[in-house]
């Protein structure tokens, strides 16, 4: 049972909410119902209004694409030339544009018609849905309000009958001490007490009973109300409002959907007529037009008679003749000029081996020593007038490139450049549109594959320089998180330069198609360029100037050749995992031992007792003094050699791999506990 207590401030709650509170959030519901359906009304009508509009430009169109149609289909007529294939081009043009005028005239007709109709049906059935729905749920809401006032007139009785019950309690209490102060009194006033002891009891008894009443009455009609609340706000709101909006989606779904219908249709008419357009195009016939013309008009255009000869006087010679000092002159130059040029063409092929361009060789060489790391090779420009210098030296025959001193954004602009000046292209004209449809085929493998069987046609010279560029591409994009050069922006870069059509109007819009094509290509390079073994000519390497001894092992301790050479100490600022067998890979925090600078990015060294190729921007060079520490925490070497003892820190490092430089006159930072040991030890 509920305890008094809880009655109570239920029943001032429901007292001081049910009169204005929810009256007013009652109120609120049907405002915000109305608000809503004048909300879909205004979208009714807007959508009307947009496709009544879009009706008429729809119309207006089909108009004009239907005069433009009668007016060239009445020139074309005129000039009686139908049975060339650019007459059928314009046949089938003209026919396209006007079963597309059609369309677009139907269009117009369901948007001004059909549709706003089914809106306006909607916009009244929507309104009608609205007011009955609006009439039941205020029904609803009155029956609620009539549970609520039901609750609060049992609530007041119950209270006025436990406040009659407390108060006839209290006068039996006090009845009973006055009894207590009589006894032993006369006869005539115990008497007198016990009548006025049993009209109290009496009167407890019937006010308790009338409480108890009251009670149980406030408690059903308690319950009531909050069965009556639960079904309002739980079930009959969602259905009310599932009321207002019956149809209205289902409206708007058939109407977008017929809307829907009518532009698939166009779209599928134009498909089918561009289609039949591009048949009549490729169809087209020079040569039969040629003789369609010929034919049409042979009397214009037939050989009329031959010329005879006519000797002038009696001159009997009827051919060609020359003194023979004359023949033997022209006999003799004929035959130098064939000379000269077998030997031009055998000096062209056979000197120094050169398959590949030197610009192309030394441009690459260079760009693989230095240009790796470079951030933005190829993407950003440099400097115009140091891309002419080398430019014009390789023209003069010159290689600029020897020494080091060149810009690389500029190297790898004559490169470009290069690429860019060739007439024809890398890739040959004929073969730009089969490259392009290999980009409409999705897997990589068989993408692959097809471009295979169209590169392996081309020519040879052809193959081994694309064989080259390409590996070296792939090269490049190996070193994509530092020079921020993926395959796709190297595509961006040198697709414009290796392919490109006869036709340049297209150029931009076919752009995407080139860069998806060479990005493959430097993915796959691979698998679409022959192997040396089964196309004999240069292929490119990834590090041109590195000795073999720096690939091996070492398996012996003291040689005599490594221990002249001159050694620095450098520690793994970050992890590194070799590109190629010619690098070395490490951890953060090895020691590593440097033998010399391979370029302005590479250093030769070893690790573990392997010697290989190590990156500069990974690592840091340590001095006579300094020290660094190990991801483990200690730290590790080589510490100044002093008469005197030396101190070995001994350190707890909160910030694990960071190197730490810092001695006697530099002390460590806060977050390091430095314990000083004395020992003659020199090295760690």
């Amino acid at each position: 049972m509920i305890c008094l207590a809880q009655l109570v401030e239920q029943a001032s709650h429901v007292q001081r909410l049910c009169p204005r509170y929810l009256r007013a959030q009652l109120t609120d519901q049907v405002k915000i119902l109305d608000s809503q359906v004048e909300v879909k009304q205004q979208q009714l009508s807007d959508l009307s209004e947009f496709l009544r509009r879009r009706g008429d430009i729809e119309a207006e169109y089909a108009r004009a694409l239907d005069k433009l149609t009668e007016r060239f289909t009445h020139k074309t007529k005129k000039k009686e030339q139908w049975g060339q294939s650019v007459c059928q081009v314009w046949s089938v043009l003209l026919t396209q544009t006007r079963l597309e005028s059609r369309e677009h005239a139907a269009l117009g007709d369901t948007c001004c018609n059909t549709l706003t109709q089914r809106l306006t049906y909607s916009t009244e059935d929507t309104h009608r849905l609205h007011k009955k729905s609006k009439e039941v749920g205020i029904q609803m809401q009155d029956e609620l309000l009539k549970v609520t006032t039901e609750l609060q007139t049992a609530l007041k009785t119950y209270n006025q009958y436990h406040t009659d019950c407390l108060i006839a309690e209290g006068k039996l209490k006090e009845a009973e001490r006055l009894e207590e102060r009589h006894t032993g009194k006369s006869a005539d006033s115990v008497k007198k007490m016990e009548r006025l002891m049993e009209k109290r009891h009496g009167r407890v008894q019937e006010t308790q009973l009338k409480c108890t009443k009251a009670r149980n009455d406030y408690l059903l009609n308690l319950s009531a109300a909050n069965a009556a609340m639960n079904k309002y706000y739980l079930q009959d709101v969602s259905t009310l409002i599932d009321c207002c909006d019956l149809g209205f989606h289902l409206s708007m779904e058939r109407v977008m959907k017929c809307y829907l219908a009518s532009r698939w249709r166009i779209q599928k008419t134009e498909e089918t007529g561009l289609k039949q357009l591009e048949a009549a195009v490729t169809s087209l016939d020079q040569g039969g037009d040629r003789d369609a013309l010929l034919q049409q008009h042979d009397s214009a255009f037939c050989l009329p008679f031959r010329f005879n000869y006519h000797p002038h006087e009696g001159d009997q010679v009827c051919e060609v003749s020359a003194e023979s000092q004359v023949r033997y002159e022209l006999e003799t130059r004929f035959q130098q000029l064939q000379s000269r040029l077998a030997a031009v063409t055998l000096e062209t092929e056979e000197s120094s081996g050169q398959q590949i361009p030197v610009v192309v060789e030394s441009c690459i060489r260079f760009i693989n020593l230095h240009g790796l790391h470079h951030e933005g090779i190829f993407r950003v420009p440099g400097s115009q007038r140091e891309v002419n210098l080398i430019r014009d030296a390789f023209e003069r025959g010159d290689d600029p490139l020897s020494d080091s001193e060149c810009d690389l954004d500029s190297v790898a602009g004559v490169l470009k450049l290069y690429f860019r000046g060739l007439e024809p292209p890398l890739f040959p004209y004929d073969s730009y549109s089969q490259l392009l449809e290999c980009v409409q085929i999705e897997g990589e493998t068989e993408k692959a594959a097809q471009i295979k069987a169209i590169v392996s046609t081309f020519p040879r010279p052809l193959l081994i320089v694309m064989r080259y560029l390409f590996a070296f591409l792939n090269h490049v994009s190996q070193y994509s998180d530092e020079n921020m050069m993926q395959p796709y922006n190297l595509a961006v870069c040198f697709g414009p330069s290796l392919l490109r059509g006869l036709d340049s109007d297209d150029a931009v819009a076919r752009q995407p198609q080139v860069n998806d094509l060479v990005k493959t290509m430097i993915l796959q390079h691979d698998i679409i360029f022959p192997s040396q073994s089964e196309q004999p000519g240069p292929v490119y390497e990834k590090h041109m100037t590195l000795e073999q001894e720096y690939c091996e092992p070492i398996t012996e301790e003291g040689d005599g050749e490594s221990e002249h050479l001159p050694k620095w100490e450098a520690v793994a600022m970050f992890d590194y995992v070799a590109r190629s067998p010619a690098e070395l890979s490490f951890k953060l925090g090895d020691l590593l031992i440097l033998h010399s600078k391979a370029s302005c990015d590479w250093w030769r060294g070893e690790v573990g007792g392997v010697k290989g190729l190590i990156p500069h921007k990974y690592i840091s060079v340590l001095d006579g003094a300094s020290l660094y520490f190990s991801p483990s925490g200690a730290i590790s070497g080589i510490l100044p050699k002093d008469t005197s003892t030396s101190r070995i820190y001994t350190t707890h490092f909160l910030n694990i791999g960071r190197p730490a430089l810092f001695s006697e006159l530099h002390p460590p930072p806060s977050d390091v506990k430095v314990i000083i040991i004395l020992t003659s030890a020199c090295e760690i």
